[in-house]
């Protein structure tokens, strides 16, 4: 069975999950408050290969943690870069750490003050409502994915939501 299969109807989602959303980010706010992933995966339901999983999970992974390694900014902290890979992403990512999230906010912020952008944003999401959930951890150990230099603390808390997250998903900001 592929991984997706075993994984894309997560029956232990986490209860609460926080995305962090910033200016240029290439998750997106719908026009009716949902959240929208820079690429949209055609048919979630069919599902992904374990070859085309492990792919954009990495792509996915690797650009949101490499501007880290020759940072002095907390490589538990997300990519601001916008050199995305070039079909985009169909995750977007949330933490179920509060405190992780704040962390990546505080340190987005820092990063970009002076900038004239508006500051980070922490949303507080109901995991029950999305759909498509899946834990970075499980993809990764399940596929044996490898980032050089990324450790399993800094996704352990991690979930990807295929495609979207829906307005009502979203508790407050």
């Amino acid at each position: 069975l592929p991984v997706w299969m075993r994984l894309r109807h997560n029956h232990n989602k986490p209860p609460r999950g926080y995305r962090v959303q910033y200016p240029g980010a290439w998750t997106t706010v719908t026009t009716i408050g949902g959240l929208q992933a820079s690429s949209i995966f055609p048919n979630p339901s069919r599902g992904f290969t374990d070859e085309k999983l492990k792919s954009l999970t990495y792509d996915h992974l690797d650009w949101n943690y490499a501007d880290h390694k020759s940072s002095s900014f907390s490589r538990r902290t997300t990519s601001t870069s916008t050199s995305a890979p070039s079909g985009g992403s169909p995750f977007i990512s949330i933490f179920t750490d509060l405190l992780h999230a704040e962390d990546w906010a505080m340190k987005w912020n820092q990063r970009n003050s002076g900038s004239g952008k508006s500051p980070a944003r922490i949303l507080e999401i109901d995991c029950g409502k999305i759909t498509r959930l899946l834990s970075v951890k499980e993809v990764v150990d399940s596929l044996g994915i490898v980032i050089e230099g990324l450790e399993p603390e800094q996704y352990e808390d991690e979930y990807l939501a295929v495609n979207q997250i829906p307005a009502e998903a979203i508790l407050k900001e």
